[in-house]
């Protein structure tokens, strides 16, 4: 079943949603991301008519359900609240929407063991959810969602409350149940790693705009603006101006030191630009490494320890700090302790330009 938001605004307090516009195919994974109070929630709660937008459309398989109400969308929704009902048993809760289908006791009974088998949940079923646990009252409310076999669901932060062994389980829970039900899935988070695992098509919102829509490898890859690369990972981001290029490459001046970017990236010479390096993509030596078009040389300030990565900073002789991501045991292989000389290094194809504008005059 495909979803189509059509331009739709909505103002309420101080959040707001501007001109939203996204399809969603049938079967298709669709992960909205962002950080906390862009309008997730409001836009998630606009589709199922909980909340009525001001302008645009919303068009659920070729269908306008704009003036539809709820509860005759035919949208499986679980809220990040998970807002089960406290006077019914696990099972009940589960049942209710097959309950008001009129499906039929035996029917009801075998899909609804069904689904609460699948999440790990059939020994809870005559519990109150008063006595479960975050996760399982949330994995109670994705039952309750997914036993009406849904052609296409809401999911507002489903993993928040899970311990990672059980936020793993359902990420291949709920991926298995899309590819074998062909449902379609519109799925709420923060979480960079759970969207970029998840997801088929991912747009990122900010302050109730819509900042860039694609694949997980095409916003990986191609981040637009600064904002989506530093909330997808890019840390090492820098304002410049492009002087000249040769080679296919244009040389961006930040502040002293050359950073060679593909030239198609950039706007001409005189303009400025904002450009991002992943850690990941930079390498670090006790030599220049003479074959690469930037090759910086610098003094490790300091590192964080982060498991299994360690971020190393080492600021460059005109002063920018640039942080450098290793492999724990790379790292202590290359015993760069504080003060050290190193050089660094990178592809110039891992400089990505997010923004660019006029010189500033005066």
């Amino acid at each position: 079943m495909s979803l189509s938001v059509a331009g739709v605004n909505r103002s309420c307090g101080g959040v707001s949603l501007k001109d939203i516009r996204l399809e969603i195919r049938s079967g298709e994974y669709f992960v909205l991301l962002g950080p906390t109070g862009a309008g997730k929630t409001m836009l998630l709660e606009t589709i199922m008519g909980i909340r009525r937008q001001d302008s645009g459309r919303i068009v659920l398989d070729g269908a306008d359900i704009t003036d539809v109400p709820t509860e005759r969308r035919g949208i499986g929704y679980v809220p990040q609240q998970s807002l089960l009902f406290p006077h019914m048993s696990v099972r009940r809760n589960v049942e209710f929407g097959l309950r008001i289908r009129s499906t039929s006791v035996a029917e009801m009974r075998a899909r609804t063991d069904c689904v609460l088998a699948e999440l790990g949940m059939l020994g809870l079923a005559d519990r109150s959810p008063a006595s479960l646990s975050g996760g399982e009252t949330q994995k109670a409310a994705l039952a309750r969602a997914m036993v009406i076999e849904p052609r296409i669901v809401l999911l507002d932060e489903p993993l928040s409350a899970m311990d990672p062994e059980t936020r793993q389980t359902l990420r291949d829970y709920l991926k298995r149940k899309q590819a074998e039900a062909g449902t379609s899935f519109l799925h709420v988070t923060h979480d960079q790693i759970e969207a970029f695992s998840m997801a088929n098509q991912i747009a990122l919102i900010r302050g109730g705009t819509i900042m860039q829509t694609g694949s997980p490898r095409e916003i990986f890859s191609s981040p637009k603006n600064e904002f989506v690369a530093r909330f997808i990972g890019y840390e090492n981001i820098f304002e410049g101006q492009p002087a000249h290029g040769a080679d296919g490459l244009i040389a961006v001046d930040i502040g002293g030191a050359v950073i060679k970017a593909p030239a198609g990236s950039a706007m001409g010479e005189g303009s400025r630009c904002v450009l991002g390096i992943r850690a990941d993509e930079i390498a670090i030596s006790e030599a220049p490494d003479r074959e690469s078009a930037n090759s910086l040389k610098g003094t490790v300030e300091g590192y964080a320890e982060l498991g299994a990565i360690v971020k190393v900073s080492v600021r460059i002789e005109t002063g920018a700090l640039i942080l450098v991501a290793l492999m724990a045991n790379a790292f202590i292989g290359a015993g760069l302790d504080r003060g050290k000389t190193v050089w660094i290094s990178f592809s110039p194809c891992s400089v990505k330009i997010l923004s660019a504008g006029s010189a500033p005059t005066g």
